[in-house]
C-alpha cells in the first residue's frame, strides 16, 4: 500500500482516508475566473472601439493560443497518454487544451458577433455568464449566409467538448487507479 503525505494537494487526504484530487474542482473555477476577468475589458473596448481594433488585436491573440495549446500542451499530454502511471497528467493537459481552445473560441465568436451582430447582441450574450457570444455569433453568421464561420465555430465547439470529456475521463480513471491503489486494491484499469 503507498504512502503519500497528509498534505499533497493533487491527491489530498483527510484523516489518513483517500480524497479524490483537486484537478476538477480548480479547472472547473478557471474557466469561471477568466471569463470574469476578461468580459469587463472587451465590453470597454468594444465601446470605444470599432471592430476593426479587435480584428486587428483579438484574432493574433487567438492564433497565439492556439499554436502554443497545438505546439506545447497537446504534444506533452499525446505523450504522456503512453505510460498508464502518466494518463491522469495526459488528461490533465487535455483539459488545460481545452480551455485554451474554449477561450481562442470565444474570443473569435466576439469578434464574429460584433462585426455581425453589434454591440448589443454582444452584451446579451455577455450577460449569459460570457458564453452567450458563441451562440449570437453562430446565429448571426448563419444569419448573414456566412456558412464557413458558421461551421468552424460549430466544429471548434466540438473540438473543445471532446477534449474536455476525454480529459475529464483520463483524470477520473486515474483517479479510480490511485484509489484503488491507495485502499490495497490491485485493479488494474
Amino acid at each position: 500500500m503507498a504512502e503519500y503525505p497528509e498534505d499533497d494537494p493533487l491527491l489530498g487526504t483527510i484523516e489518513g482516508k483517500y480524497r479524490p484530487s483537486k484537478w476538477k474542482e480548480t479547472f472547473s473555477t478557471l474557466g469561471g475566473c477568466i471569463v470574469i476577468l476578461f468580459i469587463p475589458v472587451f465590453i470597454l473596448i468594444a465601446s470605444f472601439k470599432k471592430a476593426d481594433w479587435l480584428v486587428y488585436y483579438g484574432y493574433p491573440f487567438c492564433g497565439i493560443i492556439t499554436l502554443i495549446a497545438f505546439i506545447l500542451v497537446l504534444p506533452v499530454s499525446l505523450i504522456l497518454l503512453i505510460f498508464q502511471k502518466t494518463r491522469g497528467w495526459a488528461g490533465l493537459g487535455f483539459v488545460i487544451v481545452s480551455y485554451m481552445f474554449g477561450f481562442a473560441t470565444w474570443i473569435w465568436a466576439l469578434i464574429l458577433a460584433f462585426m455581425f451582430a453589434g454591440l448589443v447582441w454582444v452584451i446579451i450574450g455577455i450577460c449569459f455568464y460570457g458564453i452567450g457570444v458563441v451562440p449570437v455569433a453562430v446565429i448571426a453568421t448563419a444569419l448573414r449566409g456566412q456558412w464557413n464561420l458558421t461551421i468552424e465555430l460549430l466544429v471548434s465547439v466540438a473540438v473543445i467538448y471532446l477534449f474536455r470529456i476525454g480529459g475529464t475521463y483520463l483524470v477520473n480513471k486515474e483517479d479510480e487507479r490511485l484509489k484503488a491503489e491507495w485502499i490495497g486494491v490491485d485493479d488494474s484499469l
